[in-house]
């Protein structure tokens, strides 16, 4: 699940499609639900992407980023053209995503994508634009979410991961998380966002 910046509108991987949830919705018994949002712009259509189990908005052009875990693809879908293409292909057991922007950078060249690899028990930085990749972790990664600065478990921002490794991996089998701090080169948000936050 994620929220798209330009409506607020939940966006909702299922496992033949995504749905939207529109923020009228979400907000109806909200005592600080604006009488506006009902006005909102119509939600986007059901997406027909089957399998999706990681969904990001680039908040730099609006523009969707998925994993099709089967498929072994990340997917950049354009609400606004219909459009989706592969970004990457040949994934073992893609999973999980987050959206991260390099500080210092400006849109769109500031937005990456850490994508988490299962069947590589790695994940990766991505960078959207030609799929061009490093690795950043070697460790089966099941959830990542970004930690502003003042949160209770570091005092910088930093990336929490949900780890999981099977017993059948090369690694000790556990389950914990891990945080990870990225020492000032990421934040959760674009520099000079081109989507309006709600």
């Amino acid at each position: 699940m994620v929220f798209d910046p330009a409506t607020g509108d939940l966006l909702v991987a299922e496992k033949d499609k995504i749905t939207t949830v529109a923020r009228s919705v979400l907000d109806t018994g909200l005592s600080t639900a604006s009488p506006a949002h009902a006005q909102d712009g119509v939600p986007l259509a059901p997406i027909s992407i089957g399998g999706v189990r990681g969904l990001v908005v680039n908040r730099c052009n609006a523009k969707l980023y998925m994993t099709v875990a089967a498929d072994g693809l990340l997917v950049e879908y354009d609400p606004a053209t219909g459009k989706s293409r592969n970004v990457m292909s040949g994934l073992r057991d893609p999973g999980a995503l987050l959206a991260i922007y390099r500080t210092g950078g400006s849109c769109p060249d500031a937005f990456h994508l850490l994508v988490s690899e299962n069947g590589n028990y790695r994940t990766l930085l991505v960078t959207s634009q030609d799929g061009a990749f490093t690795r950043w972790l070697e460790i089966p990664v099941t959830d990542l979410s970004f930690l502003p600065s003042g949160n209770p478990f570091t005092t910088k921002a930093g990336i929490l991961i949900g780890e999981s490794t099977p017993a059948s991996s090369p690694y000790d089998s556990a389950s914990g998380f891990v945080t990870v701090v990225p020492l000032g080169l990421y934040d959760a948000e674009p520099p000079n966002p081109v989507v309006p936050v709600p």
